[in-house]
């Protein structure tokens, strides 16, 4: 996952990682939930990072993380930034840059 500082962020990974996360998407390479949430700094996605040393990224089965299972084949994309809807090229890049992160691109 990618560092992020802001409370509104925090509380982004928290939802992420504790809700939708804990759904098991086993069955699928790569799910991707799509929010209608403003967060802040701008933030328009997260995902889980391909990595050989870690868990995460493309057809990832469940693992543990932080003491429970979570789905690590997953990314999320807001459709709201800055109090603005975010226009469908916006939207396809944004979702683009995640899945990019999923095969392990930093």
């Amino acid at each position: 996952m990618h560092a992020c500082i802001s409370l509104n962020i925090a509380v982004l990974k928290i939802w992420h990682y504790d809700m939708y996360f804990q759904e098991d998407y086993d069955a699928f390479c790569l799910a991707y939930m799509f929010t209608y949430r403003d967060f802040e700094m701008g933030t328009l996605g997260l995902a889980w990072t391909g990595d050989l040393k870690n868990a995460g990224g493309v057809c990832e089965k469940n693992g543990h993380y932080r003491g429970s299972l979570k789905s690590l084949n997953t990314g999320i994309v807001t459709l709201l930034n800055y109090g603005k809807h975010v226009p469908p090229a916006v939207s396809h890049v944004t979702l683009a840059h995640e899945i990019g992160h999923n095969f392990g691109s930093p």
